[in-house]
């Protein structure tokens, strides 16, 4: 009996030892997760801060931020290294979670690395690095930026796919955390690789091979044209070594020669015919903005002005220029960031009835502001802030007769392409008919409902509103100019209206303000196009719906919205679940 009660009082206790090890070993559990959990806390705050400065350009400050984000990153890292980690990762429930936690620690210790390369550079690239005193750009510092940026690019892959490799599903804030990582960071290789062949061509550009001629057109929304807007007036640069020097500054009147078009494409003639083609004021009717480099290098060669390269920008570009010079002032006239818009758009045909006066006032506002923008006198990054988002709108158009370089500009957005490839993909191209200026009134909107998986039928709405004020209020301006398609009253407008439909679309039927119409169709670029030439009063709406069978696609449909004056909105919906 006494060996069965000393037994039995062994039991007794190793019970409450069994139970302080459960709850420290449990407490040592919780510590380990709060741990990691403000760790982690603490590396989402301090990338946050360094994805702030990027976004301002503020290379110092985003180089100041690399040490914290690489001790962050070990910390976050240490904090689920250990064997509680690794043994948690193994267990049903919970394992996805834990195992997710450690791929995010290790792939922001794969972003750590890649930030420590870039270090250096960002620390020595500023403003003041990358212009010069005399305003010219320092291409060495590009280049340097360019290389640094390249060598991250396997760390970049590291942190990606690990990032992939997590699971979205996880509990809690793990999960939120994968399903934030993996939106930041599917497409960071490709960014960055965008990155440096952006700053390689900027290089090139700018003359580091050889002295570039360039054609800088501001085009403008207040009459539409596919590109941005009628060609208002231009600039002839040249770009040597990264120094930039204006050469000439006019408007579209001094343009008298006709533009060589034998040598486009058939169809883009069949499309937009050779007469309007060959037309300064009328050849950028095509979405395609190739088209348009490839007939002002034509041009401009025709005319014994020959160029290299293309530049197209518009209204809000010069807007966004003016946030790096400040206000410009000249023959009287102040345009800032705020009236930039509408100054060109709108006022000054409202001030200047006379076209000779408000082709002079046009010109010497525009030889200022480009004369400061090739000076030392300019925030280069406030500029760039304001400049990337107006060209992520399409406003900000290149071309090069390089055969190595424009290549490369057509994979990227400020190439203006429209793609041959077979995708749910729309758009329009709007081109003001009526000869006035009234598109600086007109509000667009693009609805694509692509096919769903298999079904084949598609629907874009477009909606077209003339908000043009009363012709009274200003009877001599060239705004209100008289339609050439009589007898149109002052104050309404005429679109030729085109839709681009994807390649392999098939036309089904078309409503102009619910009355059934007939269609014009011709092809680019493997792409239907249908037109239209859309009547919109003032004050009221014209809405055009298009119906067409289309190929399925796995692909997300895409309508990339058209540069007017009045930004255009777009709304997609359907295609494939991706």
């Amino acid at each position: 009996m006494s060996s069965d009660m000393s037994r039995g009082g062994g039991r007794r206790w190793w019970w409450p030892a069994i139970i302080v090890i459960a709850v420290l070993f449990l407490a040592w559990c919780a510590f380990s997760v709060v741990q990691a959990f403000r760790s982690a806390q603490n590396l989402r705050a301090t990338v946050g801060t360094a994805a702030d400065h990027a976004r301002a350009l503020d290379t110092a400050e985003l180089a100041a931020d690399i040490p914290a984000i690489t001790a962050s990153s070990a910390e976050f890292s240490n904090a689920v290294s250990g064997p509680l980690w690794a043994v948690a990762a193994r267990l049903p429930v919970i394992g996805s979670t834990a195992s997710s936690a450690r791929d995010l620690a290790a792939s922001a210790v794969a972003m750590a690395a890649a930030s420590e390369k870039l270090e250096p550079v960002l620390a020595a690239t500023d403003a003041d690095s990358i212009r010069r005193p005399n305003g010219s750009f320092d291409l060495d510092t590009l280049t340097a930026l360019a290389e640094a940026l390249r060598s991250t690019q396997p760390e970049l892959d590291q942190a990606a796919a690990l990032a992939a490799g997590a699971d979205p599903g996880a509990l809690g804030p793990v999960g939120e955390a994968v399903n934030t990582a993996q939106e930041q960071l599917t497409g960071l290789p490709d960014t960055a690789a965008g990155v440096v062949d952006t700053l390689e061509l900027t290089t090139v550009l700018l003359g580091a091979d050889s002295r570039q001629k360039w054609a800088v057109l501001l085009q403008n929304g207040s009459e539409a044209r596919a590109t941005g807007g009628f060609l208002g007036a231009y600039a002839l640069l040249t770009a040597d070594d990264g120094r930039l020097q204006v050469d000439a500054v006019d408007t579209n009147n001094s343009l008298t020669t006709r533009i060589p078009n034998r040598d486009m494409p058939r169809e883009f003639l069949e499309l937009w015919t050779p007469e309007y083609t060959s037309e300064w004021n009328s050849y950028n009717l095509s979405r395609h903005f190739p088209y348009t480099g490839q007939l002002t290098y034509n041009g401009m060669k025709f005319r014994g002005t020959p160029v290299d390269d293309v530049l197209a920008i518009d209204a809000h570009v010069v807007a966004a220029l003016l946030a790096g010079t400040g206000p410009v002032t000249a023959a009287g006239e102040t345009i800032d960031t705020a009236n930039a818009e509408r100054f060109f758009n709108e006022d000054v045909y409202a001030r200047y009835p006379d076209v000779a006066e408000k082709d002079a006032v046009v010109v010497k506002l525009m030889t200022e502001l480009l004369d400061r923008v090739t000076s030392g006198d300019f925030d280069l990054p406030a500029a760039a802030r304001a400049v990337i988002r107006a060209s992520d709108q399409g406003r900000l158009l290149v071309w090069s007769s390089d055969e190595q370089v424009q290549p490369r500009l057509e994979s990227r957005q400020v190439g203006g392409v429209v793609p041959e490839e077979s995708q749910p993909w729309v758009a329009t191209a709007l081109n003001n008919s009526a000869a006035n200026k009234l598109d600086a009134f007109v509000a667009s909107s693009v609805e694509y409902q692509a096919a769903s998986c298999g079904t084949g039928r598609s629907t874009v709405t477009v909606t077209m509103t003339n908000n043009a004020p009363d012709p009274a209020t200003a009877p001599d301006s060239e705004t209100f100019a008289d339609s050439i398609y009589p007898p149109s009253a002052r104050g309404d407008t005429r679109m030729w209206t085109a839709i681009y439909g994807p390649v392999g679309a098939e036309f089904h039927s078309v409503r102009i303000n619910g009355k059934r119409e007939f269609v014009s169709q011709g092809t680019e670029r493997g792409h239907p196009v249908w037109r239209w030439n859309v009547e919109i009063p003032r004050g009221e709406t014209a809405v055009v719906t298009l119906t067409f069978d289309e190929p399925a696609s796995p692909t997300a449909p895409q309508a990339p919205p058209q540069a007017m004056a009045v930004p255009q909105e777009v709304a997609v919906s359907g295609g494939c679940p991706q």
